[in-house]
């Protein structure tokens, strides 16, 4: 017998409903780490000479571990707006306060004379990682509900009491 071969789309739809809860859990963490990092490398251009680069290092590492201690890693992403997104909102404050913190116990490597607004690179961190956040969580969602109308056959429906308009 011969089987039709799939579409690209449609092979990626199947890989993506077949994934189990690990490899769900490992694209959150690579979400909320990658988010930590574009998040401080823009600080890092807007405020020229504010923040210490070597925090894209260590940025991601804190936003995962973050991630699973709140357990944002093993989220449903349609409940994400009520139970995701306080944590984290709780996830930016905390990372914007180790920022905080680190950045008051390194020494400043620039002139002292720059006028920087120190709550600037802090702030940016957290609104800008927290727009990431929801912005990635979004797409996902969307990706994965594309791929579940993609990969799944819709199944019959029979509603008894219906009459005829309750067949589908």
């Amino acid at each position: 017998a011969m089987t039709a071969r799939l579409d690209p789309w449609s092979r990626l739809a199947c890989h993506l409903t077949g994934l189990g809860p690990r490899a769900k859990a490992a694209i959150l963490l690579a979400l909320d780490g990658a988010a930590a990092a574009l998040a401080w490398a823009a600080c890092l251009l807007a405020w020229p000479g504010a923040g210490d680069p070597a925090l894209l290092l260590a940025l991601p590492a804190l936003a995962g571990t973050g991630s699973v201690v709140l357990g944002l890693h093993r989220g449903k992403l349609q409940a994400y707006p009520l139970q995701g997104l306080p944590r984290s909102l709780a996830l930016a404050a905390a990372l914007a306060g180790l920022v905080a913190l680190w950045q008051g116990l390194t020494p400043a490597t620039h002139s002292t004379t720059a006028v920087v607004t120190p709550l600037g690179p802090t702030l940016g961190l957290a609104s800008l990682f927290i727009t990431l956040t929801i912005i990635g969580r979004l797409i996902l969602l969307r990706l994965a509900l594309m791929a579940h109308g993609t990969a799944r056959a819709p199944d019959s429906l029979l509603i008894w009491g219906a009459g005829r308009a309750g067949q589908q």
